[in-house]
């Protein structure tokens, strides 16, 4: 090994070590502030895949268990919790990059969707903390085990080349058996990834026809093979199909069938890239309209569309009605949109679309409260706004204090106050 490469493998041991330090640090003030309501503190991104370099940040994930909380109660701290998180790590290392936090039905709920995000996170993650739920729901989802997930359709999908390989080397009348599950494991797969519940094997191709062909996603001439190697199969099976299977035959097959296992691999790609479309459409219209409405309630809506952008700056952000981070995730939101018309958009992570989905849930939040409040003198608000910050955090705290260790809430006592 050069001397080169030694001193860029100990600088990123030097880089890994140096996180790893601050996060462990950060996690003790979590753990400190949160108690026994954090399930898992989770480190994510480059840093995870030894693929950090001298400015790379971390991205850290807490999952928060709501479920000891009385109903509602989590909703209504949320955001505190997380402005919490995000002004306890500027106080232990800027490249600590904290994510707003997840609630545990959340996580379960996602995991239970195929949320990518949430698969992503859990396949990548490395859990610096984790109170026994992390690790194991890692394993199940390794094994394949949350059906109509991206990573079940996947595991489904990866046996398919092999049994076309072994129909090559084994007996002709093998066809029946390994091609036929080559195709009909590749139909479940994608049935799975739209949402599907996995069907017969017998109705398999209707299914490809209803939600597949009709919605001109796939040539017929794919559910007519599903159909037929069925058929085929079938025959096989009852002893129907009389003589040898010819090499023609075979070859015939395979071919087919080949072309059949491409076509669902480049469609499954192709559904993926719909839905990460589709979300960044769906937040681009809500964080647009949103704004819309906001300016034209406060009667700055520009006539000329071009310059809502400024407006926005202008007179959402400079007032101080909203956060100065808005100013980003309304750039990141409109550049994200006009991607949609390229052909990278396999550049665009789904980490990315989940988070501009987050962020501008929380926008749209903000921006209610402020628009609700009694119109303040803009610059009170901006004066006071370090202020209000301050109390928040405090604010936060007594109410974690409050808050039963073993997780129960405690029934007040009749009678006496």
């Amino acid at each position: 090994m050069t001397k080169q490469k030694k001193l860029g493998k100990k600088l990123k041991e030097f880089s890994f070590e140096t996180r790893y330090k601050s996060t462990n640090e950060y996690k003790e003030k979590l753990l400190g502030m949160f108690k026994a309501y954090v399930k898992a503190i989770i480190m994510f991104g480059s840093i995870t895949r030894g693929e950090q370099h001298g400015k790379s940040d971390v991205d850290i994930y807490m999952i928060f268990d709501d479920t000891k909380l009385p109903l509602k109660k989590f909703e209504e701290i949320r955001d505190k919790i997380t402005n919490d998180m995000y002004k306890v790590a500027r106080t232990v290392d800027p490249r600590l990059h904290p994510q707003p936090v997840i609630a545990l039905t959340e996580f379960w709920d996602g995991m239970r969707k195929s949320n990518p995000v949430f698969y992503t996170l859990t396949r990548d993650g490395y859990a610096v903390y984790d109170a026994g739920f992390f690790i194991p729901m890692r394993k199940m989802l390794e094994q394949g085990k949350f059906p109509g997930t991206k990573e079940s359709a996947y595991l489904r999908m990866e046996s398919v080349p092999k049994r076309i390989v072994r129909v090559r080397d084994v007996k002709k009348l093998m066809i029946a058996e390994d091609l036929y599950y080559a195709v009909l494991d590749a139909a479940q797969a994608i049935l799975m990834y739209v949402g599907v519940g996995q069907p017969a094997p017998g109705q398999c191709a209707d299914e490809l026809r209803k939600h597949l062909v009709n919605e001109k996603l796939l040539d017929e001439k794919y559910a007519k093979i599903m159909e037929d190697i069925y058929a085929f199969r079938k025959r096989i099976e009852y002893k129907e199909h009389v003589g040898e299977v010819s090499g023609k035959d075979v070859d015939e097959w395979i071919k087919k069938v080949q072309d059949y296992v491409d076509t669902m691999t480049k469609l499954l790609t192709r559904l993926e890239n719909i839905k990460k479309i589709d979300d960044i459409n769906t937040n681009y219209e809500i964080m647009l309209k949103a704004s819309i409405t906001a300016l034209k309630t406060m009667n700055k809506l520009p006539k000329d569309p071009k310059e809502l952008p400024i407006a926005f700056k202008k007179h959402l952000i400079e007032t101080g009605k909203i956060s100065p981070n808005y100013a980003d995730i309304f750039d990141k939101v409109m550049a994200m949109k006009k991607r949609t018309g390229d052909k990278n958009i396999d550049d665009i992570t789904e980490k990315d679309v989940y988070m501009n989905k987050e962020y501008v849930r929380r926008f749209i939040h903000e921006l209610r409260s402020a628009l609700q409040k009694p119109h303040d003198e803009p610059g009170r608000f901006a004066a006071e706004q370090k202020m209000e910050e301050a109390k928040e955090l405090v604010k936060t705290a007594k109410e974690i204090e409050k808050l039963p260790e073993n997780g129960k809430v405690e029934k007040k006592k009749r009678g006496k106050k």
